[in-house]
């Protein structure tokens, strides 16, 4: 399946679905490298945070309640998903999950700061991204930095 985005001149748009959930956002800021949105389910197992989250990434959970550490568990790998969306990329083709470091801006994960490991290709970058969650529906968005912003 191609790629499921949409644009103009000067405009960015990213889509995402899960199961009866479909969410969009658009861009037409000139100065925008990209956008990317993702949507997932919230689940409370353990498996995407060993699967896509780093040692680092997981020790900066430590402390949290069980239920508080699967919620920023889940908005970190959203935020991973909407950046490698907003290359263009997917994960895999950046390095898989580990080629993004995300890094909390504030004490919910509302904010959250994602690198973008050294590459050839994509050269080092980094990306801010927000995140909801509503139930058991977490949503992140991303945009890339500038080059002059970063």
């Amino acid at each position: 399946m191609e790629d499921p985005s949409v644009g103009g001149p000067h405009i960015l748009v990213s889509i995402a679905h899960i199961d009866h959930v479909a969410v969009a956002i658009a861009c037409a800021d000139r100065r925008a490298q990209g956008i990317g949105i993702d949507v997932e389910r919230f689940r409370t197992d353990r498996v995407i945070e060993r699967f896509g989250l780093s040692e680092s990434e997981r020790r900066s959970l430590d402390g949290l309640a069980a239920r508080a550490r699967a919620d920023h568990v889940a908005r970190m790998w959203c935020a991973k998903e909407a950046v490698s969306k907003a290359l263009g990329t997917g994960l895999f083709p950046l390095g898989g999950p580990s080629a993004l470091t995300v890094e909390r801006l504030d004490e919910w994960g509302a904010r959250l700061r994602v690198h973008v490991a050294e590459s050839p290709e994509y050269g080092a970058r980094w990306f801010e991204a927000a995140t909801a969650r509503n139930g058991d529906v977490v949503l992140a968005t991303a945009v890339a930095r500038c080059r002059g912003d970063e």
